[in-house]
């Protein structure tokens, strides 16, 4: 799945990013301050594609073998 994100962002005088995030043409823009934040923010807005986490051993359903 291909979400396109609107993303303006600048620096403050401390270097630091910050700005808005908003799936493009739809809902609201989340702000963030800080490259951890736009990192959650992306998480928030861009949906997992179950079968993705499937091939990588993320899916919730996986199973993990019992040790001995």
């Amino acid at each position: 799945m291909i979400v396109d994100l609107l993303l303006r962002v600048s620096r403050d005088s401390d270097n630091r990013l910050s700005g808005t995030v908003a799936i493009n043409g739809a809902g609201e823009a989340r702000a963030f301050s800080g490259t951890l934040e736009l990192m959650s923010v992306f998480e928030e807005l861009v949906p997992v594609k179950p079968a993705a986490a499937e091939h990588t051993g993320l899916a919730s359903n996986a199973s993990v073998p019992a040790g001995d």
